[in-house]
Parts: structure tokens; sequence; C-alpha cells
């Protein structure tokens, strides 16, 4: 008998197991549907629509492949109007210009060789355009706001998010205010998230259900070490912490905000009413908050309590490796770390391993 309920016990164990990976290996799929949105509401301005995208399960969208195909011949045929109005932009551009030539050689008979080879050329490139891009299209296959309901009823919640990211670890941080941007986007023409809205961000599962609230600014997640550092406001005033990738908190959200400085740096520096301590990424605090504001230097942070005695943090696992008792943080060069003391002297460290090997007279102007 025991010996059964031990081999139900480990089957119990692989099947959740199984379970777990298997749902961590979901493809989960997100389709922005800003464009169709656009033609649905009769949005007029091409560079200010509100985004919108949907978080949909792979295996929903293999099996629904008839909805997706109507999305996909709905939003080509939404694409190609929308070069035909280009199109018509580009025809009075052309005309603009054809008049303007015209008018040219009236006044200049002398330049009508080269203005005449221009409007050949300019005919050529206008009748170029309208073969390569222009089609004629008629009514839409498919209604679109019929298209919108059918991909909106097969997402995951049935419910758009301005914007998203891939969090890791099986979550999405989602913008559930208002986020504006253009139709066409480029590197350097992205969404612009309402001010009032900056701290409606929340993080979902593969389920869609809200892991954390969206009540913060977007989140920034390591998820190699089950860390979100979170912001959000109560009374006018930022609040900032951390949470791991199940909600539960890792560093108290008694600061007001969290620094990182780049990659190689395990750990944050915290602020709290003006003054920086540092905590680590596994929610350890390394150095309490008493710090004036820290600043890198060589393999550390250059810090002081006072503005007037210096030392220095490591930035690997944020020890005060150099005592509070400089003058100042005076150089870094050749592997070398040059304190000023107050007695006129200079102690140089190593800045691997932090070692006292010299000191010499400072300088003299």
């Amino acid at each position: 008998m025991e010996k059964n309920y031990f081999i139900c016990a480990i089957l119990m164990v692989v099947l959740s197991l199984n379970a777990f990976a298997q749902n961590n290996e979901r493809d989960m799929q997100w389709f922005d549907i800003s464009t169709l949105n656009y033609v649905v509401t009769g949005n007029t301005d091409k560079n200010h629509v509100l985004q919108q995208h949907l978080l949909i399960d792979g295996a929903v969208v293999e099996a629904k492949s008839d909805i997706m195909d109507r999305m996909q011949t709905c939003m080509k045929e939404i694409s190609q109007r929308f070069v035909n109005e280009k199109d018509a932009d580009v025809g009075q551009l052309t005309d603009e210009i054809t008049a303007n030539l015209k008018q040219m050689m009236q006044e200049h008979p002398e330049l009508a060789p080269q203005l005449e080879q221009q409007l050949k050329e300019l005919a050529q490139q206008r009748s170029d355009f309208s073969n390569t891009y222009v089609k004629e299209v008629g009514d839409y296959t498919y209604p679109p706001e019929e298209v919108l309901k059918e991909i909106t009823a097969i997402a995951v919640n049935k419910r758009a998010y301005s914007a998203w990211s891939d969090m890791g670890n099986g979550l999405f941080a989602v913008l559930t205010g208002e986020c504006y941007g253009p139709l066409e986007k480029d590197n350097f023409n992205r969404p612009k998230v309402k001010e009032s809205d900056e701290y409606t961000w929340g993080a979902i599962n593969y389920d869609g259900k809200f892991i954390l609230e969206a009540k913060y600014s977007q989140p920034v997640s390591y998820p190699e070490h089950n860390f979100i550092i979170l912001r959000y406001k109560q009374g006018g005033e930022q609040k900032c912490g951390a949470c791991g990738f199940n909600g539960e908190v890792r560093v108290p959200f008694v600061y007001n905000d969290a620094h990182w400085y780049g990659a190689g740096f395990h750990l944050y520096i915290f602020e709290k009413n003006n003054k920086y301590g540092f905590i680590s990424l596994d929610g350890k605090e390394l150095q309490p908050c008493v710090y004036e504001k820290p600043e890198p230097f060589g393999s550390g942070w250059s810090v002081t309590k006072d503005g007037t005695n210096y030392g220095l943090v490591d930035h690997v696992n944020g020890k005060l490796v150099i005592p509070l008792k400089y003058k100042s943080v005076w150089d870094n060069k050749m592997d070398e770390i040059f304190m000023q003391r107050f007695d006129k002297k200079i102690d140089v460290y190593t800045e691997n391993g932090f070692n006292l090997i010299r000191t010499f007279d400072e300088p003299e102007d």
C-alpha cells in the first residue's frame, strides 16, 4: 500500500512538472490591431492613433486559421487603400511640379531642352509609381468591424492593451492606459504614452491573469534573478521597490526610486529621501540609504555621507572597499585608484582587490 502511494506521489510530481514545462513553452503571439481599429472607429489622424495589441494563444491561432485569414485579407486591403491615398498625394505634387516646369519654359526658352528632359523623367517616375504601387480595390472582402470582433473574441482575455513587452518567466508587461502613435512607425517614431497613464502598467501571465496590478510605470525585469523593479505613485509621491515573478515583494516599497548603471552591475542603487543605498538583485540590502548620490568610478562608486569624507563601494558586491576617510577620489589610471588624503598625501589602491599598495606626497600646484 505504501509503495503504491509513493509511486502515485512521484507520478503526480512528474505530471505537474510536465504541465509547468508545457505552460512555459506555450507559443503566445501578440497582434497589433491598431490599423484595424483605426478604420473601424473612423479615426482621421494617422499620426495620432490609439495603439491596440491582443495576446492570442498560438494553438488558437492555428485552430482559427479561417479568422486569421480574414484578418490578413482585411489588413492587406486596408494597406492598399492607404497606398492609393498616398498615390493621390503623389499625383497632386507631380501636377504642381509639372506646372512650375512649364512656367519656367515660357519664362526661359533657352532652358527648354533641359526642362523638357526633366518633364519626361517626372512623367516616367509618376507612371512607375502608379504601376508599381496602385491597384484598384472595391469594398472590403470582409467587413473590418466583423473581423475586429472575431479577432478580439479569440484573444486570451478578450482585452486589448496599448503596449506590451515580454518580461520573461511567463509574464508580459502590459499598458492599460492610453498610448498613441502613428500608423507607420520606424526606429525613431515610437508610440507615446500619455503622462497621466504612465503609471498604468501591470503584468499578466499566459492566461491573461494580472500577477501585478496595473498601477506601475513600465516594469524592469531580471528573469534570471526573479526580480522586477517597480514604481508607482501614492499621494503624488513615487514609491519604488521590487517584486518576484509571482508578485511577492522582494524589496519593500519604502524607496523613492532605483538607478542602474549598466551591464555587469548585479545591484541597484536605491534612493530614499535624497539619500542612496545599494541592494543586490536577490533583494539583499548591501548598503543602507545613507550616502549622497554615488558617482561611477573605476570598479566602483565614489560615495560620501557628509560631502567631505569620501570612499569607494565595489560595483559587484556593494561592499565599502575603501573607507570614508578621504578628501576626494582623486584619479583612476593604469588599474589603480588614487585617493586624496587630508594631509596632502595620496593613497594608491589596486582596482582589482582594492589593496593599498603605496602612498606618495600630493604634487605641488
